[in-house]
């Protein structure tokens, strides 16, 4: 018996280390301090490279300074990175399956709350960004300027991002409490549609045919956000449990075909809007 015993001992495999799931793990954390770097240095070369980089204002012209120049297209880049981590981080609640909703939604609902506080903070530097840009005076000098309170309650954009400002500080504060998906259901609805009055101001409200035009953005952005966001957010939010990625990948699927659709049809409508229908501007001019 010893030397059965004995044999057995020996012969059985020892057991195996987690070391993938550290290693993913390891490569998530990596990608969510990689990314928002990469994004910003490929805006930056963007601009760089294709002329839209800030140049100095003519003398005798309101000048807001290159904190208001820089700052906002890099603060445009953080609400719009924002509200797609907002979108993701509760779609991942809502595709989880009745097995791993009371362990993985929590953890999807703090990160709603802390990129909803960045999205809400975001939308307010913006809104003071953008009121620097059209009065030519230096951020630090709005609060003084009779513009500033026509700007942010009378034009559309204005109200648009204060209602951010507000949806943003609704998430971060539900988030935190609600662990149920109606819950989770109705804050992604506030989500969309804190997102819907600054696309309804956009450049494609001065456009030909004003409601396609506008009607067509709106599919493209949402659908792109939820599209971008809930894949961010299965990877990263649900990559330590392979039973229930399992089962939510699936379903994401297949939102992400209905998504990839409405992201073609949407990008070539706002296309054909905006050059009118005519096929010689994208013919060779010379």
């Amino acid at each position: 018996l010893m030397t059965s015993d004995t044999h057995s001992s020996v012969a059985s495999p020892a057991p195996q280390r987690e070391a993938p799931t550290r290693s993913i793990s390891a490569r998530a954390r990596r990608l969510l301090v990689a990314a928002p770097a990469a994004a910003v240095l490929i805006m930056v070369l963007a601009l760089e490279l294709g002329g839209g980089a800030p140049e100095p204002v003519a003398p005798g012209l309101p000048d807001p300074g290159l904190l208001t120049a820089w700052g906002l297209p890099l603060v445009r880049l953080a609400f719009d990175l924002s509200a797609v981590a907002v979108i993701g981080a509760l779609l991942t609640a809502l595709l989880l399956p009745a097995a791993g909703f009371a362990r993985w939604a929590p953890r999807a609902l703090r990160v709603t709350a802390w990129t909803a506080a960045a999205w809400s903070v975001s939308a307010a530097a913006l809104l003071l960004l953008t009121i620097s840009n059209v009065l030519g005076v230096p951020p630090a000098e709005v609060f003084g300027s009779d513009g500033f309170t026509g700007y942010a309650w009378q034009l559309a954009q204005g109200r648009g991002l204060l209602l951010v400002v507000a949806a943003g500080i609704v998430l971060a504060a539900y988030a935190r409490w609600t662990r149920t998906r109606a819950g989770a259901a109705m804050l992604l609805a506030v989500a969309v549609g804190g997102m819907l009055p600054v696309l309804f101001s956009g450049h494609s409200a001065a456009a030909n045919d004003h409601d396609l035009a506008t009607s067509s953005l709106v599919l493209h952005v949402v659908a792109a956000s939820v599209w971008v966001g809930g894949l961010a957010g299965v990877l990263l939010l649900l990559r330590r449990d392979p039973q229930v990625l399992g089962k939510v990948v699936p379903r994401y699927s297949v939102l992400a075909l209905v998504c990839f659709g409405a992201v073609a049809f949407s990008g070539l409508l706002n296309a054909w809007v905006r050059t009118a229908g005519d096929l010689g501007l994208w013919a060779d001019s010379g």
